[in-house]
């Protein structure tokens, strides 16, 4: 119990870094007096499953919740072991019987997304739950995200505030992130873009990507706070370098028209293509009209221009979002222009 209520507390980060599970796993040895554990970790990590499997499978270490975790995800990916689903729950439920946060995430996690069990979202709330009562702060940051798009629940982004709260309460980035999101835009809490700001710093001190892209959005707006595009170029840079789409985006528009940057086609370029190949909508827009006008120093280029408006359109489709009208279109690349 110890030992479970230890590395429970500090869930938010084992979703982030697979070594953290590891280092449970050392703690683990040194309390058991299994220093053999230690081993089958470093094994782990360095991805001889088989070794590892050998060591976490003794019946003197088998029954510590966290190797039973891991025993789990490896039946689950197929590590070292062929895929066993019956295997992998098995050694899930043992961890979650033990009242290990992970282990009960991650139950949450398969009868969410219906893998090696039907999916049930009840289920899945249930097991959140548990795991949010053990200071997993991630298990109610997806409650959240469940109400917010709807998923298995009436679409409800006033309860979806509700449970961001909790895990933003707890220190979870991604929570602090979609929070300050709402405050922003006034979605299922009041505007409030001092609260917002407050948010988005916690999560951007933590190094979350999109806490650093929409803290970014605040300075360069002037939202609650002087405008300043220095910090707002500051933090769009490290958040797209993090990969974050909508940084890269705005990354590229600040090169396109010399926002707190100097004006750089070629950047402009490269950090479109960036947050297009990211999925990001209005990059593959940008992209589109780039390449059917003739902008940012390239040829025209009508194939490439349709190709790129043709995967904007599916991916709106796909997120189920409104095309945007030619009015519209015609507008946003006035405003470029």
């Amino acid at each position: 119990m110890y030992i479970s209520a230890l590395c429970a507390s500090n869930q938010s980060e084992a979703m982030k870094k697979k070594i953290l599970f590891i280092l449970c796993l050392i703690f683990a040895a040194a309390f058991a007096g299994a220093a053999d554990i230690e081993t089958g970790s470093d094994y782990y990590k360095e991805g001889e499953y088989e070794k590892a499997l050998e060591i976490f499978q003794d019946p003197e270490n088998r029954n510590y919740a966290a190797i039973q975790y891991i025993l789990g995800n490896m039946y689950l990916k197929g590590q070292g072991v062929e895929k066993n689903c019956d295997q992998a729950l098995d050694w899930y439920k043992k961890a979650a019987d033990q009242q290990y946060a992970v282990a009960e995430f991650a139950l949450g996690n398969l009868y969410r997304q219906g893998q090696c069990v039907s999916a049930d979202k009840s289920r899945a709330i249930a097991w959140y739950e548990k795991a949010g009562s053990r200071s997993h702060a991630a298990a109610y940051t997806e409650i959240g995200i469940m109400h917010m798009e709807g998923d298995g629940v009436l679409k409800d982004r006033k309860e979806a505030a509700r449970w961001f709260q909790k895990a933003a309460d707890m220190g979870d980035p991604v929570a602090q992130c979609f929070l300050g999101r709402f405050y922003i835009k006034g979605t299922g809490v009041k505007k409030n873009y001092e609260k917002a700001r407050q948010l988005l710093e916690k999560g951007a001190k933590q190094k979350d990507a999109c806490s650093m892209s929409y803290l970014a959005v605040i300075y360069h707006e002037g939202l609650g706070v002087p405008k300043n595009l220095e910090e707002s170029i500051i933090l769009t840079k490290a958040a797209a370098e993090k990969g974050y789409a909508a940084a890269q985006y705005n990354l590229g528009r600040a090169y396109e028209l010399g926002e707190g940057l100097p004006v750089n086609p070629a950047e402009a370029l490269s950090w479109y293509k960036k947050a297009a190949e990211n999925d990001n909508i209005r990059a593959m827009e940008r992209l589109a009209e780039v390449y059917l006008f003739g902008q940012l120093g390239q040829a025209k280029d009508e194939a490439k221009g349709h190709q790129w408006q043709k995967r904007a359109d599916k991916t709106r489709e796909l997120r189920g979002e409104p095309k945007p009208t030619i009015a519209s279109r015609g507008i946003n690349r006035m405003l470029v222009d």
